[in-house]
């Protein structure tokens, strides 16, 4: 599944658009099956008795037919233009690299380069502790977590030096690398049941979400004046953390609890759609994945001139959500077999 989930705090003063499935404001519409036509059957029936017309409720159930078969071929042109990753069967444990569970950083770079010369393939963790810095994915590798591996991330910052090109907030900079990147690669995947683990508590990691103010700031101005992408560097002595994963797909994944959305894309943080940068966010797969405890099932808040578009997620179990979901200018949310506290949901969804 391709996995995008950037955290962001929502902007006060502004109020979450929630969806509800029936509402008025959420479009979804579905093919009619013959039990649903039975119940509607029944109703026109309880309405004639009522004194309803139920031909115009047989009107309007045809039009809605028509209008579902329109949206789920829009549905299934998504999905056509979101290609799976493929990889030859040749396998490569990182333990014939040279893994260690006290550092197997060089180990992994050594099985992905051999992976990626000898024309891609998996990258296996097998069970075990694998504590690392910075993964870089290259061309056609996919990283596959066994099940009960764990790539414990570095706490140490140095780790993720030096520098790489990376976004924040929507602004291209010179930053810490993130736990695990590509750049300018494809055919990519992170698949398996295993863990990774960023190690951040009170100590590591989180505090630097209240130290970033200097640097966001200098980050905007230096954006706004149209400064080289080159000459913004960060890094050391900067509080912009990296992020978890940059231009990686993921797919079969197991997830804990997660305190706030499985699926989260949320536009408004700082100024909001005041600022002066269009994030865009489009073309996600998400597969795969279950989730034994979260806040939401999906936070998609994108802005009406940048809408989120075009996510499918396919064969989800999402159990413990909280609420309901969260959207707001989506265009093109499908879910097809997607399990969410029991209750099946196969929807189109723009709202």
């Amino acid at each position: 599944m391709i996995l995008l989930a950037r955290r962001a705090g929502l902007s006060s003063g502004r109020r979450s658009s929630r969806s509800r499935r029936g509402d008025d404001n959420l479009p979804t519409i579905m093919p009619v099956d013959r039990r649903e036509f039975l119940k509607l059957a029944t109703v026109a029936g309880a309405g004639c008795l009522a004194g309803f017309d139920a031909h115009t409720l047989a009107r309007s159930l045809s039009r809605q037919t028509a209008s579902a078969k329109g949206l789920w071929a829009e549905a299934d042109a998504i999905l056509r233009r979101i290609v799976p990753p493929t990889f030859p069967n040749r396998t490569f444990d990182i333990t014939r690299f040279g893994a260690r569970e006290t550092d197997s950083t060089q180990a992994l770079r050594r099985a992905i380069d051999a992976c990626h010369a000898a024309g891609g393939g998996p990258v296996i963790a097998p069970k075990g502790r694998w504590v690392a810095g910075p993964i870089v994915l290259q061309s056609k590798v996919n990283l596959h977590l066994e099940d009960g591996a764990t790539i414990a991330f570095s706490r140490d910052p140095r780790a993720y030096l030096p520098v790489v090109f990376t976004r924040r907030e929507g602004a291209e900079l010179m930053n810490y690398s993130p736990f695990i990147y590509a750049f300018q690669q494809s055919n990519i995947a992170i698949t398996g049941t295993g863990t990774l683990d960023g190690q951040a508590d009170a100590e590591h990691w989180w505090p630097w979400t209240r130290e970033a103010s200097d640097s966001r700031t200098r980050l905007r101005g230096v954006a706004a004046r149209g400064v080289a992408v080159a000459e913004r560097l960060f890094g050391d002595g900067s509080s912009l953390r990296g992020g978890t994963t940059e231009r990686v797909a993921m797919r079969d994944v197991k997830v804990g609890e997660v305190a706030g959305a499985i699926v989260a894309v949320d536009f408004y943080y700082e100024e909001g759609d005041k600022g002066d940068f269009t994030p865009i966010v489009r073309d996600i797969d998400v597969r795969g994945v279950t989730s034994r405890k979260s806040k939401y099932a999906f936070l998609l808040r994108g802005y009406a001139r940048s809408p989120v578009s075009n996510v499918t997620v396919t064969d989800c179990t999402f159990d413990g959500v909280e609420k309901e979901d969260v959207l707001e200018n989506v265009r093109g949310l499908v879910l097809a077999n997607v399990r969410v506290n029991g209750t099946l949901r196969n929807e189109r969804i723009s709202h």
